[in-house]
């Protein structure tokens, strides 16, 4: 989001409908111009996330739809992030990954998520770009690092 930003002189907005803000109204965006948007498919609390993605997109002249294909690390990654919120860790820290009690729900969660971003993908008749095919793993700038396996989670 950063980099589209800037490079197109944007005014961006970061998960405007994270759970911790007030989202906007969905006409909001009907007034903006110029904008990036990055949202994560989960993150509205909403009974339909393929519906509310598939109308939302419309107001947006291009759409980018990026996953991982290793949910397993995905899983692991948010599982250990969501588990040690109340010790400090947070999203940018490099970490030592020790399985968590909540593991298998996260999982499920993100395979779930995984499978409405597809069906959000076929609807749109748009690919899904896979992280690991344009992010370099190696690179020092990546986000949260896992010592077990130095990749990116």
């Amino acid at each position: 989001m950063k980099k589209i930003s800037t490079e197109n002189n944007l005014e961006s907005f970061m998960e405007p409908f994270s759970m911790d803000k007030t989202p906007p109204s969905y006409d909001y965006w009907d007034d903006k111009n110029n904008v990036v948007v990055k949202t994560l498919i989960g993150q509205p609390q909403l009974n339909n996330l393929v519906k509310f993605y598939s109308e939302f997109s419309k107001k947006f002249d291009d759409v980018i739809l990026l996953s991982r294909h290793d949910l397993v690390d995905v899983s692991e990654s948010f599982a250990y992030l969501t588990w040690n919120l109340d010790k400090g860790v947070s999203l940018g820290d490099e970490y030592h990954w020790e399985e968590t009690p909540n593991l298998n729900e996260t999982y499920k969660l993100i395979a779930k998520l995984n499978d409405d971003l597809i069906q959000l993908s076929n609807n749109l008749k748009i690919p899904i770009t896979y992280y690991e095919d344009i992010y370099d793993i190696n690179s020092k700038d990546r986000l949260r690092k896992n010592k077990r396996v130095k990749t990116l989670i």
